[in-house]
């Protein structure tokens, strides 16, 4: 049975009438429990269920606010990086109530204000939350601006604490920016040649010093491949069919379709 936000504050005032004890010293600090916040997200879900859309977000809402301005910094932390482990890593919120992939953005507000606090401690695996919970939107260290998590993801690989998603993420990052570069093969390149190089020796460094799939590293080697190509072909004039040469030289390349508006 779902607890609102409204019936555990009457709880609270219950409990302060009886205790005999000033209302403003227990309004000032509410110690939450993991449960208790689990409860107000499912109960947030529950009235969406129902089609209460604007019941559902205005009680997150009051619950958020209420989170942020009267639970104790400390436990408020302790929760949210609970949520966080149980969320990212773990995998214990996949289903219905809570979908895997889309946080109310009551709950993804209060998460990036801790990360952005954990992350100017250069905490881990804090720093690694924020990258894949933020990374695609937004620099949580500084959200006014749409800018790339590289160097976040950078500070959480060169961490003491650097564990095996964040080596995932960053080869990856690595992968990403080559793929990008290459989706409009053979029309044109989206990364220059620096950046094709200092992502590649980014990346030979990471497969140096960690563990990487047999399956990412090899992705690693078809993109070298496959730029190698391109700019020799490039350069050469682009003499004869990429596509051609490319099945020449081994490599499996079909151009993605790609569509474009002449002025």
């Amino acid at each position: 049975m779902f607890l609102p936000f409204t019936f555990r504050i009457l709880h609270v005032i219950i409990r302060i009438i009886s205790e005999h004890t000033p209302l403003v010293t227990h309004l000032q600090e509410d110690f939450m429990t993991y449960s208790e916040f689990i409860s107000e997200i499912k109960y947030f879900w529950h009235l969406r269920g129902k089609g209460l859309k604007k019941q559902a977000n205005s009680h997150l809402s009051g619950f958020a606010r209420h989170f942020r301005e009267s639970v104790p910094e400390s436990s408020a932390d302790a929760i949210l990086c609970r949520f966080c482990r149980e969320y990212i890593d773990e995998l214990k919120y996949p289903g219905d109530q809570l979908p895997r992939r889309h946080l109310p953005f009551q709950i993804s507000e209060l998460l990036r204000r801790y990360l952005t606090r954990e992350c100017a401690k250069n905490h881990m695996p804090q720093m690694r939350w924020a990258c894949q919970l933020f990374g695609n939107c937004y620099d949580p260290e500084n959200p006014d601006t749409h800018c790339a998590t590289h160097s976040l993801l950078e500070r959480a690989y060169a961490h003491e604490a650097c564990d095996q998603e964040t080596v995932e993420l960053f080869f990856g990052e690595q992968l990403s920016i080559l793929w990008w570069g290459q989706h409009h093969f053979p029309d044109t390149c989206l990364i220059t040649p620096d950046t094709f190089r200092n992502t590649v020796r980014t990346a030979g460094e990471i497969l140096s010093e960690k563990y990487v799939s047999p399956s990412a590293a090899a992705d690693l080697e078809y993109y070298v491949k496959l730029y190698q190509l391109y700019f020799t072909w490039d350069e050469n004039g682009r003499d004869g069919e990429f596509d051609e040469l490319c099945r020449a030289g081994g490599l499996d390349f079909s151009p993605l379709p790609a569509y474009y508006i002449k002025d």
